[in-house]
């Protein structure tokens, strides 16, 4: 095992030429589902990214790319990867020093990298970086011969949710209007003001929703009941009281039986268009992140989400579905999915953060 990078080792901007080398790094990533072949042409053309490849013998042995947001004083970090037999060999410090330093030399305004990791990556760069957030990872196969069926039996695991907490489609002005709403709003469904989407920490931004808007995401958003509600104390949690019966959802920093404004402000999901995995016949990825800590709402955002994305879908094959969601909902959304086939891939999506 070598101690440092190869001697010959070069890291170059990123080329179409090299994307047959690129796409034999993803071989075996996320089994089989690395995103990186099929973004790779797109983000050739995205004027606010850079990529680059690492090169020895002549060969790509190595890949990173980022991205500047948040008005351009921040980078993300993507698509990080080394050849499956050159790991441990200095590859993967060599590209992160390169683009640190690219970063810093042509974007002196760039004052933070962020990037979104698993629970398996190497706690010795996780130590590097600052742990922003932490969501729920529920994945599962669903056949899309079965998906109708599917669909009526995650149905009748759905309570009633009122008219208002009906999941309703956001077109482009109406998702602008939803960013704009007051700060309780926005602070009660992001967490950090992080809006991620698709596994890219963004912040709940307009450049970077505009920039989302032109992706063709389903939104969807169920409205925050108006009412005043009053809670009583069982079994030692603070829970609300609607028409007499407490609503089952946990409550923070509430200790005395009070009338205060509603406890959920709203309910928002995001997921991509139904995309085939290119090394994969048959096989379809859709990504649903849920923004909001209602357990209902969680699961009649899932509900439809899948209903609006099966209309696309063929019948032969089959579908790969991951719920990003608070992790305060992983129990219920577990639950809410028993009955399918689990995809055991991640369980925790991490957003952690470096100051440059």
């Amino acid at each position: 095992m070598l101690d440092s990078p190869p001697s010959d080792l070069q890291i170059l901007p990123a080329t179409a030429g090299d994307y047959r080398q690129v796409k034999s790094l993803s071989t075996g990533i996320y089994k089989g589902l690395d995103y990186l072949p099929v973004k790779f042409y797109h983000w050739l053309e995205e004027s606010q990214r850079k990529m680059f490849v690492a090169k020895s013998n002549g060969k790509v042995v190595g890949f990173n790319s980022y991205l500047l947001v948040d008005g351009g004083i921040t980078a993300l970090l993507q698509a990080f990867r080394v050849a499956p037999w050159m790991r441990n060999c200095g590859i993967g410090g060599a590209l992160l020093r390169f683009s640190y330093s690219s970063l810093r030399s042509k974007h002196p305004s760039v004052t933070r990298a962020r990037a979104t990791v698993t629970e398996y990556f190497p706690p010795s760069l996780i130590t590097k970086y600052h742990l922003l957030h932490s969501k729920a990872v529920v994945s599962v196969v669903l056949p899309n011969n079965q998906l109708k069926d599917t669909i009526k039996l995650l149905g009748d695991r759905v309570k009633f949710v009122g008219e208002r907490g009906q999941p309703a489609v956001l077109n482009t002005r109406e998702v602008h209007g939803f960013i704009e709403k007051n700060p309780d709003t926005i602070n009660g469904l992001f967490p950090k003001k992080l809006l991620l989407q698709g596994w890219v920490p963004f912040t709940i931004q307009k450049p970077n929703v505009d920039s989302l808007l032109s992706s063709n995401l389903l939104w969807l958003y169920s409205e925050p009941c108006e009412e005043k509600y009053e809670f009583i104390e069982i079994c030692g949690t603070i829970k609300p009281i609607v028409n007499d019966t407490p609503i089952p959802a946990p409550l923070s920093n509430l200790d005395t039986v009070s009338q205060c404004s509603p406890p959920f402000p709203g309910f928002l999901s995001v997921a991509n268009p139904v995309l085939p995995v290119p090394s994969a016949d048959d096989t379809y990825f859709l990504n649903i992140d849920l923004f909001g800590t209602d357990p209902t709402l969680a699961k009649a955002h899932v509900l439809h989400q899948l209903s609006e994305a099966a209309q696309g879908l063929p019948s032969e094959g089959k579908t790969i579905c991951f719920v990003i969601a608070e992790e305060s909902l992983r129990i219920e959304l577990t639950r809410f999915c028993e009955g399918l086939t689990p995809f055991y891939l991640h369980e925790s999506q991490r957003v952690i953060e470096l100051v440059l």
